[in-house]
């Protein structure tokens, strides 16, 4: 059982192992099929009642990667249905840091950066 107020120090690894399975999965995108072979497979992995207690913040992104080809791979060339973001360097990293922040965009008042 992992606390995640108490795994504060593992954010560094934590956002490496994120970034290392953003920057493999980025580096295909351009040749790779939208739908992955095996994409009903990993998820269906994620098709399941969880812990009540989680096993920590990296077995949580490791679980993820492991599902990632069960993602359309939506934010590539070969992707022609719906815009849903970018995946353009200045794109992922406002959303990293906006998740980081944990701001609620909703409401001027909750935040002094507004």
């Amino acid at each position: 059982m992992s606390d995640p107020l108490r795994e504060r120090q593992l954010v560094r690894e934590t956002l490496d192992r994120a970034a290392e399975a953003a920057q493999r999965y980025l580096a295909d995108i351009d040749a790779d099929r939208v739908r992955r072979p095996g994409a009903d497979a990993a998820a269906a992995a994620l098709n399941r009642a969880f812990p009540e207690h989680g096993d920590g913040a990296l077995a949580a992104i490791e679980e993820l990667v492991r599902a990632s080809d069960g993602a359309l791979r939506a934010s590539g060339p070969r992707f022609f249905h719906w815009v849903i973001g970018g995946d353009t360097p200045a794109a992922l990293a406002a959303d990293w840091l906006t998740s980081v922040w944990d701001q609620n965009a909703a409401a001027y008042d909750s935040t002094p950066i507004g």
